[in-house]
């Protein structure tokens, strides 16, 4: 039932964590035995083993989820996971890039087709499923407004429309003149590729589309962008 509640790239996460950690630990013990000394050993024998602080709450999530259907289900009386702490994560450090740096990068891309995505990104702030699920429907031309309603996700496999996490992540974002500038010639390059692709477009209306119109693969946005930016706006 939780698989359905969550992305799939979350739930082959947490897959992989019950195989290789949460079974083999846990797996041998009746779930009313399993006490707060046996959760926390596992956590720290992930550590033990190399796994990240996220790796860990990931998992103690997972057991926490569990452990409280465990109880809906009138198999057990109480959740152990309350008991143990939650991993705490080291504080990242964040180097955003300075007004130069973001000038050079847009600059390197300019008059290509990554450009109108790189200004996306960088400059209007959408994640890559966000950026990668636009919709010409979603973009007013003449108003200068991006509405981000909708992202993309593998789900089965498949790269599919998916509403977005929560409704406070649907926005209105208006934009300047040179992202509309940008998205305008972008839109052109899209209708050349829509025309030399004939019979074989795909139409979902993507403002970043692959050449027969399809979903870009998240790969495939990495290797095309040059997103080593450090390295790019050393030049």
């Amino acid at each position: 039932m939780h698989q359905k509640k969550i992305a799939e790239t979350t739930y082959l996460r947490y897959l992989g964590l019950a195989n290789k950690f949460i079974i083999p630990s846990l797996g041998r013990i009746a779930l009313r035995n399993v006490t707060k000394k046996h959760i926390k050993s596992l956590l720290e024998s992930m550590s033990m083993c190399g796994q990240s602080a996220r790796s860990a709450q990931q998992a103690r999530a997972l057991l926490s989820v569990a452990f409280n259907y465990a109880i809906e289900m009138e198999i057990v009386l109480a959740n152990p996971v309350t008991l143990v702490q939650n991993p705490s994560l080291p504080t990242a450090k964040r180097n955003p890039l300075s007004m130069e740096e973001t000038h050079k990068l847009i600059k390197s891309v300019s008059e290509t087709f990554m450009a109108a995505r790189i200004q996306i990104a960088v400059i209007c702030g959408l994640r890559q499923g966000e950026a990668l699920g636009l919709r010409w429907a979603d973009v007013d031309l003449e108003k200068k407004i991006i509405h981000v309603r909708v992202q993309v996700q593998r789900k089965n496999k498949v790269r599919q429309f998916v509403p977005l996490k929560t409704k406070s992540s649907q926005r209105a974002l208006f934009v300047d003149d040179s992202t509309i500038e940008l998205l305008r010639a972008h839109k052109a390059m899209v209708n050349s590729m829509r025309l030399a692709a004939g019979s074989q477009w795909i139409d979902r209306d993507l403002v970043f589309p692959n050449k027969v119109g399809n979903f870009i693969q998240s790969k495939w946005d990495y290797e095309k962008c040059p997103w080593n930016i450090y390295e790019l706006t050393k030049v």
